[in-house]
């Protein structure tokens, strides 16, 4: 039974990364990976009696389902409970693959990296054929040129941050395919010109390394592993290089170039360089509450921007996840993002394996929501499913002795 586990779990996560290559060529009506999806949860069902849940349930996963609930619950209240519902019913089924991932690991012998390596080659090979059909056509790049570009760049953090674990486990052979495969995915990264992605990226894996190397002060971290990760970072910077000088494609890379302008010191140039991500933030910001306690308690699931269209005219996203929770939510849907945000971080404690793409990954996940409303999008739920893979396998190897389930 396991076996067949693996073969579905791992066909859903390759299907997860090229979804969109099928509905834009297809009229299929839902995502082809809701196929491996339901036979998972077929197959729970068939073995419902044999089930067993333990006690190490990740905190994080809690504080979500009660986030959840409470987003529910606020619909009660909600100033636009129409599309506040639609959403949430979206984000049910977010949850509801959690769920059958979390049991999955607790009750069967999934091997981990296969996962890891599904997903990393569908959100490769969707990115060549789309780079073969497409080429250069595109001011920029995503799969086909009909997926919103953020969407993509997300996918590529998720399969970079993954990468490290698959890296640790392959011989030289191997690891040099996938530092070639991880230049290309970072040069599909620039030319998406994704620039929450391409910071989050940077900032995560900066910080991740200074505390991998506090860490190995204290003997936590072999010194090598930190010379493996300097060396892997040379080697696909260069060979990024190659490719970016090769097809002179970085002249045109205008929305990356904008970054710099964050750093100017201009609130005018850096509000450009966020596509007015500051404007966004400073009306929602400067918008009367309406009444003291949607201040604890907000607007309901989507009631801040149906209040944004009230002050401002348009059904504009505050493109900020903590602004989203505040006005939608209150300080109390806020004050459990933040216990949330905790909880994500708690989980390396609990672990000896995978310590830095953890780390890795939960910096992603919180960083990425600084310019984008993550909350709501599939492709933030996507590296929250690999990083509850991540933290499972490490809950199954203590309760398995002598089992191999990486």
């Amino acid at each position: 039974m396991s076996k067949i586990f693996n073969i579905f779990a791992g066909l859903y996560f390759f299907l997860l990364a090229i979804d969109y290559l099928f509905l834009l060529q297809t009229n299929i009506p839902f995502s082809p990976s809701y196929i491996p999806l339901t036979i998972l949860i077929g197959l729970l069902l068939i073995n419902i009696r044999q089930l067993k849940v333990y006690k190490s349930i990740p905190l994080y996963l809690i504080v979500a389902f009660v986030i959840f609930i409470y987003a529910f619950v606020s619909l009660l209240w909600g100033t636009n409970a129409e599309q506040g519902f639609s959403v949430l019913l979206r984000i049910s089924s977010y949850l509801i693959i959690l769920i059958v991932l979390v049991i999955m690991f607790q009750n069967f012998s999934v091997k981990l990296k296969p996962l890891l390596l599904s997903y990393y080659l569908g959100v490769l090979l969707a990115g060549l054929y789309s780079f073969y059909h497409v080429g250069f056509s595109m001011t920029r790049f995503s799969l086909l040129g009909g997926l919103n570009p953020t969407e993509y760049a997300a996918r590529i953090l998720w399969a970079l941050v993954v990468s490290y674990i698959l890296f640790k486990s392959w011989r030289h052979g191997g690891s040099f395919l996938l530092l070639f495969g991880n230049a290309i995915l970072i040069f599909f990264l620039f030319m998406t010109q994704g620039r929450n992605a391409i910071l989050t990226l940077l900032l995560s894996l900066i910080i991740a390394f200074l505390f991998y190397m506090i860490r190995s002060q204290k003997n936590v971290i072999q010194f090598s592993h930190k010379k493996q990760i300097l060396g892997s970072i040379i080697i696909i910077g260069l060979i990024s290089f190659l490719l970016f000088y090769y097809t002179g494609i970085f002249e045109e890379l205008d929305n990356v170039a904008a970054i710099s302008e964050l750093l100017s010191g201009d609130i005018d140039q850096a509000d450009r360089a966020t596509a007015s991500r500051i404007s966004i933030w400073q009306n929602y910001l400067s918008m009367d509450l309406n009444h003291p306690l949607n201040a604890i308690f907000g607007h309901g699931t989507t009631g801040g921007r149906f209040n944004y269209l009230q002050n401002y005219g348009s059904y504009t996203a505050p493109h900020n996840v903590f602004v989203l929770i505040f006005f939608d939510y209150g300080i109390l849907g806020l004050t459990l993002f933040i216990i949330f945000i905790v909880a994500l971080f708690r989980e390396f404690r609990r672990h000896t394996m995978f310590v830095f793409p953890l780390v890795w990954m939960a910096l992603a996940l919180i960083l990425l929501g600084f310019g984008n409303d993550t909350f709501h999008y599939k492709y933030w739920w996507t590296g929250l499913f690999l990083f509850s893979c991540m933290v499972m396998n490490g809950y199954k190897l203590k309760h398995s002795k002598g089992v191999n389930v990486e």
